[in-house]
């Protein structure tokens, strides 16, 4: 795909996510729709694209929802780079779907301690990886499976 399906294709989840995550939600934890997007994005294009492609999508959720400009942006951008850098190994969809694993647990950690840093208002406790950050990066994976194939075919349909 082309990066400009590519930025189509990250606003969209971006917008679905804001419209739709909390009706996806599963006992209080919401898939991260952007994250799944931003993991195919970048073992697609690799670790620099996965990085900038974070980068804007963390800035885009920052500008329409969260309280410290540029959490997601740091969160995201670390986890674009790290699944971009897995672009050559992870070309099953089981490896795929590691990468998402990966990334989820390495996002939540990132926007736990810095929101504990900066913000002040959430603690780190045990029970938040429990609770939280386990279930929503099994989420991610489970919704990786449909995000995947969808890629997968709109890549074929191009070529």
């Amino acid at each position: 795909m082309s990066w400009l399906i590519w930025i189509a294709f990250l606003v969209i989840i971006l917008a679905l996510q804001s419209a739709a995550g909390p009706y996806l939600a599963i006992k209080g934890v919401q898939p991260d729709l952007a994250l799944i997007g931003l993991v195919a994005f970048a073992l697609r294009k690799g670790s620099v694209a996965g990085e900038v492609g974070g980068f804007l999508t963390g800035l885009m959720e920052d500008c329409l929802s969260f309280p410290l400009l540029g959490l997601n942006a740091f969160s995201l951008c670390l986890a674009g780079f790290l699944a971009g850098w897995e672009q050559n190994r992870a070309k099953s969809i089981g490896l795929q779907l590691m990468v998402i694993l990966m990334a989820s647990i390495v996002n939540s950690f990132s926007i736990l301690c810095l929101s504990t840093f900066f913000l002040d208002q959430v603690s780190f406790q045990p029970s938040v990886i429990k609770q939280v950050i386990i279930p929503e990066a099994l989420y991610n994976v489970s919704l990786g499976v449909p995000f995947f194939l969808l890629v997968k075919l709109l890549s074929k349909k191009r070529h």
